[in-house]
């Protein structure tokens, strides 16, 4: 039963970050589609407004945050360390 349990969750988290890398994929995708509008309507004459700012915080924040949450954290010292025996007691 333990077996069946345990290869679900791995069948769970491999799904999900499939799931996780095709939605960053697609916003990169829609990200570079439209950065030579960006360029064209932001970049070349750039006022500060509040629009222009709200536009570019919100683009570049979703972006940010689509990157971070694909991110993998490492869960010990270990894994942090590119010689992992440096850390074992």
């Amino acid at each position: 039963m333990s077996d069946n349990s345990e290869a679900q969750a791995i069948f769970a988290i491999f799904f999900s970050d499939c799931w996780a890398y095709a939605g960053l994929t697609l916003f990169v995708h829609d990200f570079l589609l439209t950065l030579g509008s960006e360029v064209t309507l932001f970049w070349m004459e750039f006022r500060a407004s509040g629009a222009s700012i709200l536009f570019l915080f919100n683009r570049y924040l979703t972006l940010t945050t689509q990157v971070v949450g694909v991110t993998p954290i490492p869960v010990s010292p270990e894994v942090l360390s590119p010689l992992g025996y440096i850390f074992c007691d």
